[in-house]
């Protein structure tokens, strides 16, 4: 992978990030902290898209700490586990987080999870600003479902998360309009 590909999924995550701000930004306090019975709310939402990037950025961190020459180069099987996860995510299927995944509490209120997730991302920038290009096609982190993934195939899946929790903001949408 390139530079000029990595800052293009850089780009595409952002826009999905801003997409759910975009949505989550007009709801009130009752949208925002009240969901059916079992479900999470739209806060619980937010704050597990952020928990699990918080997640993927210190595994990175960690897996890139070594040298690029301690990690494996991405394959095919690698490609297709990526491409099986961003196809499940596509959907509006409901999956249960992984274990690993602490549950969500929603305590905090929007706006301290929008300055929290802007700080999350500058941090990302700052990693990736300092990465060597020879990361790139190497597995810097691994997903549970999915396994191994490269850098690229990571901020893909960061992306089809946010995308696939939009399915999720939609559904709680229609239960408080209902």
């Amino acid at each position: 992978m390139k530079t000029e590909e990595m800052k293009k999924a850089w780009i595409i995550w952002e826009f999905a990030k801003e997409r759910m701000l975009d949505e989550l930004e007009y709801w009130d306090v009752t949208k925002l902290t009240e969901a059916p019975e079992g479900q999470w709310n739209g806060l619980q939402v937010l704050e597990h898209v952020m928990l699990s990037e918080k997640g993927c950025l210190e595994y990175m961190l960690k897996k890139t700490a070594s040298g690029h020459e301690a990690l494996d180069i991405m394959g095919e099987e690698q490609i297709k586990n990526s491409a099986t996860l961003n196809e499940k995510l596509a959907s509006d299927q409901k999956w249960k987080a992984p274990d690993a995944m602490p549950d969500p509490s929603g305590d905090a209120s929007l706006s301290e999870m929008i300055v929290a997730w802007d700080e999350l991302h500058s941090k990302y920038e700052k990693f990736l600003r300092q990465l060597d290009e020879a990361f790139y096609d190497r597995l810097v982190f691994r997903h549970p479902y999915a396994g191994p993934l490269s850098l690229e195939q990571t901020f893909e899946f960061l992306t089809e998360h946010i995308n696939h929790h939009m399915h999720q903001l939609k559904r709680l949408k229609a239960f408080h309009e209902a």
